[in-house]
């Protein structure tokens, strides 16, 4: 298969996205990864920078070759999902303001099914598949491709109408991307800025675009979250689910954008909510902080475990 999209039924597909409030989308040919790409991934891995994080260790030919992780692909739409919204203090100093109300997971699939299902229209014969942090996808570099943003130091997605709080979905497709549609990548930012670099209380941003993640404190507090590891991080900051802390200190976040997904957004009464749990959110048992707990149904909290 190797037709293309016709710039009609692009401009038709950027048209479902914007009725859905997307604005940030782009699209990129599915070649494989280059070379510099999969070296910094494996100097990573060889590092021991994942830490647990086995995952990121298997599935490398897929993770560098998006035909192989699924055959057929021609190129791939990427959206993003901005997610910023302002919390009380108490709540969006212990817990990362990446807590929607709705999972973005969940969402994300909802936003593609249109387009998915125009496309199907477009090849029958071909399924179109959609990607949020279910496969190995190296989602900032095809991000990146398609024009949505550069790689800050702090090793984030930066996109200069949202800044780094965005989460990126994929669509892959079997119809080639129409050559007007292609953008530059854009290229790095930071310029000499280092603030990310020196805001990290367990520097675990080692150099610009380096990160060992198995001292960050969202690995910490999420990805291994223990005894120890909470321990840890409880002697540095108040945080005990994710962190904001680099994203904080980015020039390009200083005034991000609200995102325009209410299903994202807490009401102010929930607010207010948020507001008293994380005056008193060291009674929660940890193990409760979880997406599927804070994402999925607020009320659950406010109703077992009020403070």
């Amino acid at each position: 298969m190797s037709n293309y999209l016709t710039d009609h039924e692009w401009q038709k597909i950027k048209q479902i996205f914007i009725k859905q409030s997307i604005s940030e989308v782009g699209i990129s040919e599915s070649d494989e990864v280059p070379e510099i790409v999969k070296g910094n991934f494996l100097a990573y891995l060889q590092s021991h920078y994942n830490g647990d994080m086995k995952y990121l260790e298997r599935n490398l030919e897929k993770r560098f070759s998006p035909t192989t992780l699924y055959p057929g692909t021609q190129s791939i739409i990427t959206f993003l999902l901005p997610y910023y919204q302002i919390f009380p203090a108490e709540w969006a100093e212990k817990i990362s303001i990446y807590v929607t109300k709705k999972d973005y997971h969940t969402l994300a699939k909802s936003i593609s099914i249109p387009v998915v299902n125009f496309l199907k229209q477009l090849d029958a014969n071909f399924r179109p598949r959609i990607f949020v942090d279910s496969a190995p996808v190296i989602d900032k570099y095809w991000a990146w491709k398609a024009g949505l943003g550069f790689i800050g130091k702090n090793t984030l997605l930066i996109n200069e109408k949202y800044g780094s709080f965005v989460f990126i979905v994929h669509i892959f497709t079997s119809l080639k991307a129409p050559p007007d549609a292609l953008k530059n990548p854009l290229k790095n930012k930071c310029g000499n800025c280092t603030n990310c670099l020196k805001a990290c209380p367990t520097q675990a941003l080692i150099s610009p675009k380096v990160l060992n993640a198995s001292q960050c404190i969202s690995y910490l507090t999420i990805e291994k979250s223990d005894n120890n590891s909470l321990h840890q991080v409880k002697k540095l900051v108040p945080y005990i689910y994710g962190c904001d802390i680099c994203q904080k200190k980015c020039p390009y976040n200083n005034n991000p954008q609200i995102t325009p997904i209410k299903d994202f957004l807490f009401d102010e009464q929930e607010k207010q909510e948020l507001k008293n749990w994380g005056t008193g959110i060291s009674k929660f048992p940890l193990y409760l902080l979880n997406d599927s707990v804070l994402m999925k149904n607020v009320n659950f909290i406010k109703n077992k475990y009020k403070s």
